[in-house]
Formats: structure tokens, C-alpha cells, sequence
């Protein structure tokens, strides 16, 4: 049965106006039917694929015309789209340019021509994952970088049989409703891949992910970057997984183990907490003197109660992460002996001491918020903001005895001796 040509027309001109590189649309067409049309000159850019939907595979830079036509030659459709100036496209344009596939950059772009593409990256550039799976239909490419992006269930990659190296550091979002299946049978459908980056990424990727990945790399099948400056290779990479958590039951166990102290597999010197909005309010206390990187992934609005302390040196970094002290007296958000290093990486970020909640009446001892002996460098990166805070000092902590009764003008029972606030 085909439908009416009016319909047909309708479906298309809203297609074309939320046209984009990679966008199917159903039209009214089904496999059987959509052989009996055609859209005329735009071969390399627009089809009807075989499951009948109107899709978008290549680049006009500009609004070009688009015409359907039925069998009996009948104009179903006449009209213009364009979807060659939106931040993803022009970057393809001009990588293609870059490695001279185009005669400049901006030419259209064919799918024959998206093919032909080696090396891609969309590092800063805005795109959406409907947009990444446009990526599908880039086959050449041998290096693809998705760093900062929202990634989708990455089910695109897999026809890129060539692609070499792939770096989702910093990803906001894979898709993990199925526990990372699609996202695990994509990175293992890649039989070429030799590197993949996942650096800040530990909040998008389950542990069924990175242990896929850690798998891949102890077999020597990629090398994984995992830290700035730690890259994995070999049998080794299974040991890195064990001071990764991605819960407070995870950490306890390690926890009581190791007798309260973090205690990497041996080579590492790591630890990596990733924890939900389930983790608030759970006491993790996080002895790191045997630790020279800390990372800490939180949800943005929860606090965590996990004071840090070492006697050496530590480099801290934080990604939508807000630490707590906890309220005992004195107690700082880090403390560190040696030389401290944090950085807000990602999201809004803070520490506070013990006391930062105080009223106008308290009785707690305050701490620090950061409290670094030897040196303290603060950074922050992609945005990410910090905010550290001591505690608020004590107030009427030392009441004293008179002989006027609570409710006298002129009693001393109001308390005295209030302490000082915390750095």
C-alpha cells in the first residue's frame, strides 16, 4: 500500500527542517515501497535507505534544492534543506580539507568523500549523540577523539573497522541502561583499535566497562591511558582496577582489608572513588600515604563525608565533587604533610572543615578546609569551579554560673569564650 503523495510531502518538509548530518526520518515510505521513488541529484547526500527512512549522508555547505520523485515521474516533493553550518559539520569539512580531500574548506562533502577521512577530532566542538551517529558513515577513520563529548551507547564506532586509536576522556554520558552492553560489544567489535583514553571518564564508565577495557589491555590488545601520566599495557593493567570504586561497599571492604589505609596493587599509586547520590552522608574516610593521585567523582548537589590525609605528597582532583569533613573537632577537609596539588576538573567542586555548618551557636572545634604544610597549588580546569571553606568558629561554648536567674538582662549565663574560624 503506498501512502498519499500529500502525506509523503508533509513528512519530508519537516524532515528538512531539522535536517542534520546523519538524521534519519520516517517519511511514510517502508523497504518495500521506498525503491518505487527517488530524490533526485542529491546522490551522496540524501537517501532512502533500505529500510525506507530519508537519511542524511553527506555535506552541503550551502541550502541546496531537494526533489522526490514517485515511479510515474510525479514531483511528490520540491524544496530546499541545508545542514553544512552546524559545528559538527564544519568540523569534518575542515578536517577533510586539512588532510586534502577537500579543495577547500567549504566544499561539499559526499559520503564517498566522509570515507576517505583518517583522523578526526571533535575536541570542544557542540554535538549531540544524535549527531555522533553520523561518525557511522566516516569508515576510513583511523584516530577519533570524543573528548568532553556525551557519547551515547558508542554503537557508531563499530563501522569503523580501521579506526586505531579512541579517546572518550572526559565523557559526559555513555549510555549504561543495559548494564554497558552495547557499549562493551562496540569496543570489543574493533579490531584494529590499539589505544583507547578514558582520562576523567570514571563517572560514565561502569565497572563492566573498565574492566572490558582492562581485560583488552592485559591481554595486549590496547594500550589504555587511564591518568595524565599513567598508561597501561599488558598484564599489569588488572592490578589498576583494584583501588578504582565505584561504591562506599566497595571501599569498605578494601577498607577493612587494608586496615584503613588505601593501598593500591603493587606499580600504582592511585585511587579513584566514584560515587553516586547513594554514597552521601557515608563516612569514607581516606588515608592516603600510599597514594600519589586521588580522583574523586561525585553527583552534582551531594556531600561526601571523606576527609583526606597523607604524610606526603598528593596530587587531588576533583570532578562534581564536594567533600565534607566530618563534625569532630579540628578535622580538615585535606590535610596534607608534603606538597598538595588540587584541581576542580570538572563540575562544581569544594571541600569544607569541620564546623562549616555551624550556627550561631556552636560548640565545635573548627578545621580547615585544606590544610597543605610543605606547599598548596589550586587549579582548575573545563569550567570546573572550586570553593573551600573552614569552619565557622565556636560560639558560647564556655557557659558560666551566676547568681541571676536565665531570663535576667544582665546575666553572664549567655556563654563566653568563643573560638576563632578556621583557614
Amino acid at each position: 500500500m503506498f501512502p498519499e503523495n500529500t502525506e509523503v510531502a508533509a513528512a519530508v518538509e519537516e524532515a528538512l527542517s531539522n535536517a542534520y548530518l546523519g538524521a534519519t526520518f520516517d517519511i511514510g515510505l517502508t523497504a518495500e515501497t521506498a525503491p518505487y521513488y527517488r530524490i533526485d541529484g542529491e546522490d551522496g547526500y540524501a537517501i532512502l535507505n533500505e529500510d525506507g527512512m530519508l537519511e542524511f549522508v553527506g555535506i552541503r555547505t550551502l541550502t541546496s534544492p531537494f526533489t522526490l520523485i514517485a515511479s510515474d515521474g510525479a514531483v511528490v516533493y520540491s524544496g530546499f534543506y541545508a545542514i553544512g553550518q552546524t559545528r559538527f559539520a564544519t568540523a569534518i569539512r575542515n578536517a577533510l580539507y586539512e588532510e586534502g580531500k577537500l579543495s577547500n574548506a567549504g566544499a561539499d562533502a559526499p559520503v564517498t568523500v566522509l570515507a576517505t577521512l583518517s583522523a578526526l577530532s571533535l575536541d570542544g566542538v557542540a554535538a549531540t549523540p544524535e549527531e555522533l551517529a553520523a561518525l557511522r558513515h566516516l569508515t576510513g577513520l583511523q584516530t577519533l577523539s570524543l573528548d568532553g563529548h556525551s557519547l551515547g551507547d558508542l554503537s557508531y564506532i563499530r563501522a569503523l573497522s580501521g579506526l586505531r586509536t579512541l579517546d572518550i576522556s572526559n565523557a559526559k554520558g555513555l549510555f549504561l541502561e543495559d548494564g554497558g552492553l552495547a557499549v562493551v560489544n562496540a569496543l570489543r567489535s574493533l579490531s584494529k583499535l590499539e589505544r583507547v583514553d578514558i582520562r576523567g571518564s570514571f563517572s560514565s564508565i561502569n565497572r563492566t566497562v573498565l574492566d572490558t577495557l582492562l581485560s583488552m589491555t592485559a591481554s595486549g590488545r590496547i594500550e589504555l591511558q587511564v591518568l595524565s601520566d599513567l598508561e597501561l599495557s599488558g598484564p599489569s593493567a588488572i592490578g589498576f582496577g583494584e583501588t578504582v570504586f565505584y561504591s562506599f561497599g566497595e571501599y569498605l571492604e578494601h577498607y577493612r582489608r587494608n586496615n584503613g589505609v588505601v593501598t593500591p596493587a603493587g606499580g600504582f599509586s592511585h585511587a579513584i572513588f566514584v560515587y553516586s547520590g547513594a554514597e552521601q552522608g557515608e563516612d569514607s574516610p581516606i588515608d592516603a600515604n600510599n597514594l600519589s593521585v586521588l580522583e574523586l567523582y561525585g553527583a552534582e548537589g551531594c556531600y561526601y563525608s571523606s576527609p583526606v590525609t597523607t604524610q606526603g605528597d598528593l596530587s587531588v582532583r576533583l570532578y562534581s565533587y564536594s567533600l565534607r569533613a566530618p563534625r569532630e573537632p579540628y578535622k580538615d577537609g585535606i590535610y596534607a604533610a608534603g606538597a598538595l596539588s588540587v584541581t576542580a576538573a570538572g563540575g562544581a567542586c569544594s571541600i569544607y572543615g569541620a564546623g562549616w555548618d555551624s550556627g550561631d551557636t556552636s560548640v565545635l572545634d573548627p578545621g580547615n578546609g585544606i590544610y597543605a604544610k610543605k606547599s598548596l597549588d589550586l587549579f582548575s580546569e573545563n569550567n570546573a569551579t572550586l570553593y573551600v571553606e573552614g569552619g565557622r568558629g565556636t560560639a558560647g561554648r564556655a557557659g558560666v554560673t551566676d547568681n541571676w536567674p536565665p531570663d535576667s538582662a544582665i546575666t553572664t549565663k549567655g556563654g563566653q569564650g568563643g573560638g576563632g574560624g578556621a583557614d
